[in-house]
């Protein structure tokens, strides 16, 4: 019974181990692939950010580097055919200052030093301490966060409430790291010394990120008339000014009668006469659409008043053409 107990437990670990085994070989050549996947670059007086754009979207590898150091770098013109991004990034930086380091799936791009990142000392860890906060107000940023950009693995930290971080464990030795936030430009600090009498803490602070917008154009629409193609005696008013013109009454067809060229007999009538014509021949319309004449004790065979059953306060701009209609 000990012996039929004891082989399924061995065929389980060993399908274990072969199957973790799998995977790590699964992981690294992914890894590889990626590192050795050659690529055609094809560049015509691009700078330096869109020739890194090109590059990782043809490679999905995540490059990282600062404003302030590319932005005087010429314009690129070149063409590459089956290079890796490494060979296609020392072709990028090859007349410049700059160089790269690759930090596991990360390529950074900083200035080139004879000695960026000296040998840590065996077995020694530090932890670095500090606070991120604003430049203008000083008030401290909180879940800012915070990468070492010098150490093989990825090591971070995120801000506290008060704009604190914390990131243990790290090799003795010079480091730089990264800040970032939502709203703000990214910071980097060089060569932080790292020593093991006692913890070092720093202040970093971050100015917010101006974006510029294209121009906004505002037009004036106030006055005039609906129909685009009345362009000669029309006007054009809101109910707004109907309320506040003298004895409108919040009726628009009494304020057309404070138009040039227009009149009324008087209100037992109710007509309204334009230079001079009939007030049989006058049209009225409501959202395009002709409708009856609107007025109250209009008189048989007329088509105007100047007492309407039009209210300012269910209307929204009304057009008064003192002239002949125009083409709809």
């Amino acid at each position: 019974m000990k012996n039929l107990t004891k082989f399924p437990t061995t065929w389980f670990r060993q399908g274990l181990i072969i199957a973790l085994a799998a995977l790590l070989s699964l992981l690294y050549r992914n890894a590889y692939a990626q590192s050795t996947e050659k690529i055609d670059l094809n560049l015509q007086e691009a700078t330096f950010e869109e020739a890194v754009e090109e590059l990782i979207k043809k490679t999905d590898v995540n490059i990282i580097y600062n404003n302030e150091e590319i932005k005087d770098l010429p314009k690129i013109t070149l063409q590459l055919k089956q290079v890796t991004v490494e060979q296609a990034l020392d072709e990028l930086l090859k007349d410049s200052n700059l160089s790269y380091q690759k930090i596991n799936d990360t390529i950074v791009v900083g200035p080139t030093k004879d000695d960026p990142n000296p040998p840590s000392a065996p077995g020694f860890k530090q932890t670095l301490r500090g606070t991120i906060y604003d430049k203008d107000s000083q008030a401290p940023l909180s879940f800012a966060t915070v990468q070492v950009m010098t150490t093989e693995t990825v090591k971070g930290a995120i801000t506290d409430i008060d704009g604190n971080f914390n990131i243990p464990n790290l090799p003795i030795g010079r480091h730089s790291i990264k800040v970032s936030f939502v709203g703000y430009e990214d910071a980097y600090v060089n060569d932080i010394l790292l020593g093991t009498g006692k913890e070092t803490i720093i202040k970093v602070s971050l100015s917010e990120q101006l974006t510029n917008l294209s121009e906004v154009v505002v037009t004036a629409s106030n006055g005039e008339p609906i129909n685009e193609m009345a362009t000669v005696s029309a006007k054009s008013f809101d109910a707004e000014e109907t309320k506040r013109y003298a004895a409108s009454i919040s009726d628009p067809a009494r304020m057309a009668l404070s138009f040039a060229g227009v009149a009324t007999t008087d209100d037992a009538s109710n007509e309204i006469v334009i230079r001079g014509n009939s007030p049989n021949w006058m049209l009225w319309k409501l959202e395009g659409v002709e409708i009856p004449s609107p007025n109250h004790f209009a008189e048989e065979g007329y088509s105007s008043g100047a007492i309407s059953i039009l209210s300012s306060n269910m209307l929204g701009n009304s057009d008064f053409y003192t002239g002949a209609f125009s083409a709809d």
